[in-house]
């Protein structure tokens, strides 16, 4: 059991790295035997330095889950591997036959990122199968950050990080790294790393919470859910007025003018309005910015999930372009990746407009992007037939896709639904193929696909702690016999690609931690990716979003998501001790009525839930907050697929200020 007393008898200690979010903490593990008894900090490890959460020290507990997979299911029933595989393969290869590979679709979940040579045996399936039925947790949380990106630099893999050592003002909107260290970014010992930037410079939290992360914060702005568009444009309209860099502007953005008529409208009266804050207090805002000159701004999901991400993670990048604070000294960093060095290869730019192809058959008005279609499309193309089989990779569709009760209606109606997991779920539960797979402590791994999100250029590998426990294999593996039974000659050889890494940085001859020397660049964005070296900073399709932005009425009451300390997302749910953290969050001016404690039912307009209320003065009125992930309290029912709840944009759906109402869930209000 994890973190529980060494017993008196000899353990072993292994040196890993937690492969749970994207800080990639550096871990020792105490095994005796193949059993896990301790995880803790790494003190020797160069980034965390000892520092590790509630979540990293709970895997060993999550490695010995008592749901946890041991053997494949061939619809419902135990069966051997060779069962298993033979029969989704000659499914799989029927479906193509009949349909076409894009008849075949891939979801991959946040956790396949942290597999990497099972993402990369997946991938190759995808790539030679042909299938364009490929699905992500991109489009449910982060596809607003890429479209940004690439419609103002150029690459959509742009991530703007915080430099904790550096940086000048710093503003958190949105997010609580305190809990989640960081969205696409990633930010080690978060409490301590907080407390420094607020001590040096100042740190702003803009938030309708009073989160974890407030506390520690100079400043807490308590906004109006949807509200933060309305306060970035103005302190854009303000900055252009005094407090931008006018001879970096003259050097490297185009636009300007346009940007300038865009937020001429959003007023420092029309900021008050929307947001609910004090004229004072925005202005000590804009002040702070002023004066420190060289700002970072960091968003989260509260603003990546709801309606109006696009135009608030634009606003966001507007203010810092126009300070001059990218790549500054004192401004975001852009990590390039320790193994592919965009600062030392470039990209190419995508045209003003960004790149698309065709959007699915049933919902074309939905274009993809980034390789990938929206998952607000997946249950329309399962229903119209054109999905007949859906591999899930490392998530859990049914509790953070939109509306579960029509997903699960359409899960039903697949050929072939193979999930690839560790433990039971919600889509495991529904699968005719269940791959139990290898879980991180059980596998070799590198940080392949996670190494742009760290807080420094740097590249791990490890080795398996414990062997696969029961009949598991590793992804990888499984997904190769599966590659080689369809005769796609597209199996991933780990040592070959392993081979590849150290080719690359030799010091991962042996499982270490590598950082880059300097462990930060900057300039390349400016020197490799911007179009001829300058930002794009008023795209036409994100202007006019702004504009309709200004007519779109807001709700009296809407839900917005939160985080809990001890789970990651749908993961690690019932594991860690603390309990699930499941209470909905209410301002007494929202509560009349009702008493703190009891149940209560919250409704939109498609779907309603149950939760027990928790009345705080810790959320802003006209706000409720119910965490995400959970099974029996899935706020997937909630959500929609229906085109006035998608960003026609990116596809993604809101999952962020939801218009409920909210009642006793023994009637009454």
């Amino acid at each position: 059991m994890s973190d529980r007393a060494i017993p008196d008898v000899a353990a072993i200690d292994h040196p890993t790295f937690c492969r749970i979010c994207p800080v990639l903490c550096g871990l020792v593990v105490s095994t005796e035997g193949d059993s896990v008894v301790r995880v803790r900090g790494d003190q020797s490890h160069p980034v965390s330095r000892g520092y590790s959460c509630a979540k990293g020290r709970a895997l060993g507990s999550f490695h010995h889950h008592p749901r946890r997979l041991d053997e494949p299911r061939l619809h419902g029933v135990p069966a051997s591997w060779d069962e298993t595989l033979d029969d989704l393969a000659t499914q799989l290869a029927r479906i193509v036959r009949e349909s076409g590979p894009d008849a075949v679709a891939v979801y991959f979940g946040t956790w396949s990122w942290m597999d990497a040579f099972g993402r990369m045996q997946a991938e190759a399936i995808v790539r030679a199968l042909g299938s364009r039925s490929r699905y992500s947790a991109v489009t449910v949380d982060a596809i607003a950050r890429l479209t940004v990106a690439e419609l103002v630099g150029g690459f959509g893999g742009l991530l703007p990080a915080l430099d904790v050592d550096n940086a000048g003002l710093t503003v958190l909107i949105g997010t609580n790294p305190v809990v989640s260290h960081g969205h696409a970014g990633a930010l080690v010992d978060p409490i301590e790393a907080l407390r420094r930037v607020a001590e040096r410079t100042g740190l702003w939290v803009i938030d309708p919470r009073r989160t974890e992360t407030s506390r520690l914060a100079t400043h807490h702005l308590a906004v109006r859910p949807g509200s933060d568009a309305a306060l970035l444009a103005y302190v854009v309209r303000a900055l252009l007025d005094e407090g931008a860099d006018a001879d970096y502007i003259a050097r490297h953005v185009d636009g300007v003018d346009a940007l300038r008529l865009a937020v001429a409208p959003w007023t420092r009266d029309l900021a008050e309005e929307r947001t609910g804050l004090a004229g004072a207090d925005i202005d000590v805002l804009v002040d702070a910015i002023r004066a420190e000159r060289r700002v970072t701004i960091v968003t989260g999901t509260g603003t990546t999930m709801a309606a109006s991400a696009n135009v608030t993670e634009w606003l966001a990048w507007a203010i810092q372009i126009i300070t001059g604070s990218f790549e500054h000294e004192r401004g975001a960093w852009f990590n390039p990746g320790s193994f592919v060095r965009l600062d030392r290869t470039g990209v190419s730019a995508a045209p003003p407009e960004g790149r698309s192809v065709d959007g699915a058959p049933s919902r074309p008005e939905l274009v993809s992007r980034f390789g990938e279609r929206p998952c607000a499309v997946l249950a329309d193309e399962i229903e119209a037939g054109n999905v007949r089989a859906l591999l899930v990779i490392g998530g859990d569709p049914l509790t953070s896709l939109p509306d579960t009760g029509r997903l699960e209606r359409a899960f039903s109606q697949l050929d072939v639904l193979a999930v690839a997991d560790v433990v039971e779920a919600d889509t495991v539960a529904m699968a005719t193929h269940v791959l139990a797979v290898a879980g991180q402590l059980e596998r070799d791994d590198v940080n392949w696909f996670t190494d742009r999100f760290s807080p420094v250029i740097t590249a791990q590998r490890t080795e398996a702690v414990v062997p696969p426990g029961a009949s598991r294999r590793s992804l990888v593996e499984v997904l190769g016999d599966v590659s080689d039974r369809l005769g796609l000659n597209a199996r991933v050889d780990p040592a070959e690609r392993m081979a590849k890494c150290i080719e690359r940085i030799p010091g991962l001859a042996h499982a270490d931690v590598v950082i880059s020397d300097p462990p930060r660049v900057r300039g390349w964005v400016h020197d490799r990716v911007l179009p001829e070296g300058r930002w794009r900073i008023a795209p036409r399709v994100l202007v006019e979003q702004l504009e309709e932005l200004r007519t779109r009425d807001s709700a009296p009451l809407v839900a917005i998501p939160r985080r809990a300390p001890r789970r990651m997302n749908s993961a690690m749910r019932d594991v860690a001790r603390g309990g699930e953290d499941s209470a909905l969050w209410c301002n007494p001016q929202d509560a009349t009525g009702l008493v703190d404690g009891q149940r209560v039912t919250i409704t939109a307009r498609h779907g309603s839930l149950t939760a027990v209320l928790r009345i705080t003065d810790d959320i802003v009125p006209g706000a409720i907050s119910v965490p995400h992930g959970l099974s029996g309290q899935n706020v997937s029912r909630l959500t929609s697929a229906n085109p006035d709840a998608v960003d026609p944009l990116t596809g993604m759906i809101t999952q962020s200020g939801i218009p409920v109402t909210l009642t006793s869930a023994t009637g009454g209000t």
